[in-house]
């Protein structure tokens, strides 16, 4: 059990080229959840897949079609939806400018690696 707080800065860590016009961090900061942060880029997105976590899923910028078993939900800033297990979703940035989509999977993935911290910014306290 972690006594302590992980704390996680994305401009400290490296990015994963996910092809499609994905690039990602990720956080496993516990075997309760996975955070990934994504950055979308206009056209590209997540192809249909699914995976036995739940996942949330909350845009922070940008707009996305979200599709989740086979309907299409329109996604803007401030939007979050909840995908169950197993069920089969894509993303899609339909609009202009990147977009950024951040992932919770609970509980954690064991396909996604922690990111690899290449810098420090000297954060008080870290």
């Amino acid at each position: 059990m972690t006594t302590k707080p992980v704390l996680f800065d994305i401009q400290e860590v490296e990015w994963k080229d996910f092809g499609n016009g994905l690039n990602a961090c990720v956080l496993q900061g516990t075997p309760n959840a996975t955070i990934q942060y994504w950055e979308i880029q206009p056209g590209g997105g997540a192809l249909e897949h699914s995976h036995p976590e739940e996942q949330i899923v909350y845009i922070q910028s940008g707009r996305i079609d979200l599709t989740v078993d086979g309907v299409a939900y329109d996604m803007g800033p401030g939007c979050f939806c909840v995908i169950p297990p197993n069920a089969s979703h894509a993303t899609y940035n339909k609009g202009k400018d990147v977009a950024i989509n951040i992932d919770v999977f609970l509980p954690a993935r064991s396909d996604r690696i922690h990111s690899k911290k290449d810098m420090d910014l000297g954060h008080k306290n870290w």
